[in-house]
């Protein structure tokens, strides 16, 4: 498999959100290329689906910056839909904001989009856990996504994020997981 550290959509969004996203921009875009890479790694190839995945990619955690909350799938989504409503990708609307309200579901998502849907699922968890949750990906391969894009400290700004969240919300403390 293949890395592929360039995207047109991801590139241009997070270029787009730079100054918002602050000290978070390279760990953020980082995350957003392995994820990428995770989710094409999980389907079969095909140009299309894959620039998909990058608008899911690149949105799917976004509003935690832009909207300053860990309540973030909604204002993500919203953020998708805005970007695919200006052009010829209108129809993908419906698939990446899926993706995205799903990507923190705790079991198998079944549904609408299911393949894309679950493997970026998938994806995301293999990501978030740095391989321990590989889903049968090749280990070497998930290591190699490691080194290409350093952690650059993403995944101590969530868990902080997260606690932090929990402390001042302790009745709704993971508004971002789904069953």
């Amino acid at each position: 498999m293949r890395i592929r550290d360039r995207h047109p959509t991801i590139d241009g969004v997070l270029e787009a959100w730079h100054e918002r996203l602050e000290s978070a921009a390279l760990p953020y875009r980082n995350h957003v290329y392995r994820v990428f890479n995770l989710t094409i790694a999980f389907i079969p190839e095909n140009e299309e689906r894959e620039d998909l995945i990058a608008v899911a990619s690149v949105f799917h955690d976004l509003g935690i910056w832009t909207h300053g909350t860990l309540d973030y799938l909604p204002p993500s989504a919203r953020l998708a839909a805005d970007h695919l409503a200006e052009d010829e990708r209108r129809s993908w609307v419906r698939p990446v904001q899926l993706m995205i309200m799903n990507h923190h579901k705790l079991l198998p998502y079944r549904g609408e989009a299911e393949p894309l849907v679950e493997s970026f699922r998938k994806a995301d968890l293999c990501d978030l856990t740095k391989g321990l949750f590989g889903f049968g990906l090749d280990a070497r391969f998930v290591s190699a996504l490691n080194e290409h894009f350093p952690d650059e400290g993403f995944r101590v700004q969530v868990t902080r994020m997260v606690l932090g969240w929990a402390g001042r919300h302790p009745t709704r403390p993971f508004p971002m997981m789904r069953v």
